[in-house]
């Protein structure tokens, strides 16, 4: 099963070639779109989710992680090959459409896979660290990405999107040639695929900690993903050319690298919630910086984001896969994540609104104040959280 490990770090590597990413905002506006029909697409993207994170993540349950991440490859890859193809706003929703049903196919299945394989082979306690070298591994296919698409982009904004869909297809293949682990509980009876979505519904709703993750990963999560959406139109405010996008992008994503490699550390150092009270902190100094800070220095600030990126999601996978039951796993991870693409969607229209109608860092300002006041809220409930929430497996 060790080789599980490595075709894992070459799955992140590959599904997160976004050749696009660097210039994508600038793809839709070529196209027509404004912001807010920008993030109008990315809420209609968490909509599908929030319908499926749940059904997709019993999919990975039942039916198996390895299918369920190999089939959500698949339908990334045909997202990207619509976008390249497409020039509306029409064609653009059915592809996030499509790319939505993927990802939710992947989310949670893919760490609830990782951690099955350690766990069978009595080595979860690395969990930490190889989740946190695959997520630098992701960052450096971002990296990557980041560099050839910003030169692919500045000749060609659509051919970044094939490209895209070429390196998905890639991760697709890879995904299936991984062993599935088994879970443990394959002497007992096999729980039905809706009553392992019941079951997993309870867990979250009885278990304080794992429902105060949710809170967490639905309200101060969402506000953050909000914040990708805004690196382009903040360098084109600042004066930055397209052809540099690419390059800052890298730059910015080699923070991230360290800051995967570090998790392990991080979290040793000020504990899991220790770690994510100061991800929510650095946040708020992000928003609050670039909004307040109109040159091209404060592109630094973003810097911040990328650690975020880097650590959270190793940070809060662990957290929440130590406390539930395995066979559960992908289904818990995916209703956290369904909280979080649920108030994306109700979020990303609003402050796209806002930026087309008043102004790029009055938004981000905002943001940051939205930010701090959720966080402040959720770590005033924490402490209400009792202790041996806290400690042990919960097997309901």
């Amino acid at each position: 099963m060790r080789s599980n490990v490595v075709k894992y770090y070459a799955f992140k590597f590959f599904s997160f070639l976004f050749f696009f990413n660097p210039v994508f905002v600038v793809f839709l506006q070529e196209n027509g779109l404004s912001m807010t029909q920008v993030l109008a697409l990315q809420s209609v993207f968490s909509i599908v989710i929030v319908f499926l994170e749940i059904p997709t993540g019993a999919v990975g349950d039942y039916f198996g992680r390895k299918t369920s991440i190999a089939t959500g490859a698949f339908l990334f890859s045909l997202c990207m090959f619509i976008y390249s193809a497409g020039s509306t706003f029409w064609v653009f929703l059915a592809a996030e459409l499509i790319g939505g049903v993927g990802i939710a196919l992947i989310s949670g299945s893919d760490s609830a896979l990782i951690y099955a394989t350690l766990k069978q082979d009595g080595r979860e306690s690395e969990y930490a660290r190889i989740e946190g070298n695959a997520t630098a591994w992701m960052q450096t296919g971002i990296l990557a990405a980041s560099i050839l698409g910003g030169i692919i982009g500045n000749f060609s904004t659509r051919m970044t999107l094939a490209a895209s869909g070429v390196s998905s297809l890639a991760a697709c293949a890879i995904s299936l040639s991984i062993k599935e682990p088994q879970t443990g509980t394959e002497s007992r009876p096999r729980d039905s695929y809706r009553t392992i979505i019941v079951r997993s519904l309870v867990i979250v709703r009885e278990h304080r900690l794992v429902l105060w993750i949710f809170f967490y990963v639905s309200l101060v999560g969402s506000i953050i993903l909000l914040c990708q959406w805004f690196y382009q139109p903040f360098f084109m405010k600042v004066g930055v050319g397209l052809v540099h996008f690419g390059w800052i992008y890298t730059a910015l994503g080699i923070v991230s690298i360290i800051a995967s490699k570090m998790t392990g550390s991080i979290e040793k150092s000020l504990g899991s919630v220790g770690s994510l009270a100061f991800l929510a902190v650095i946040m708020i100094v992000c928003y609050l910086g670039i909004g307040s800070f109109s040159s091209k220095y404060a592109i630094l600030f973003f810097s911040l984001h990328q650690i975020y990126l880097g650590t959270a999601r190793t940070i809060l996978g662990h957290r929440v896969l130590s406390v539930v039951p395995e066979d559960k796993s992908a289904t818990i991870l995916s209703i956290a994540h369904l909280g979080n693409r649920f108030f994306y969607a109700a979020a990303g229209p609003l402050f796209g609104y806002l930026v087309d109608s008043v102004d790029l860092s009055f938004s981000l300002v905002c943001l940051g104040g939205c930010l701090a006041v959720i966080t402040i809220g959720l770590f005033a409930a924490y402490r209400r959280v009792p202790e041996h929430f806290r400690r042990q497996r919960n097997h309901v």
